[in-house]
């Protein structure tokens, strides 16, 4: 196997390993917070309605879409879904929520940076 190939597979593995694609994995609600910043992937959901997650999800669709907004169709159901990323859903949909919730973006400062206060 070339290191290109294993290359690859690694790192298909490690991205699997993050955000997996499977519903068993998803199914494991102790499993660990992985990513560059687990802290970001604990947040707990505050202050939104299941109405509200909805809206994040559709949003998340379209932004993921490919298009810019002034191609976006009418309809959720016209996006280009064979030529879209679910992970990229996923995380749009992450970012709707913490937008939602007044906290986008949720990130930690790198070291020696200081929160603006």
């Amino acid at each position: 196997m070339s290191d290109e190939l294993e290359f690859i597979e690694d790192l298909a593995d490690i991205i699997e390993s993050l955000s997996p694609s499977d519903y068993v994995t998803t199914m494991d609600r102790d499993r660990p917070y992985g990513g560059q910043q687990p802290e970001r992937a604990a947040t707990e959901i505050k202050g939104i309605t299941f109405r509200d997650l909805r809206d994040a999800c559709v949003g998340a669709c379209f932004e993921s879409s490919g298009l810019p907004p002034s191609e976006w169709p009418t309809s959720l159901y016209d996006l280009p879904w064979d030529s879209m990323d679910p992970m990229a859903i996923f995380q749009n949909i992450g970012c709707e929520v913490e937008r939602m919730m007044g906290i986008y973006p949720n990130v930690i400062p790198p070291l020696g940076v200081e929160e603006d206060s």
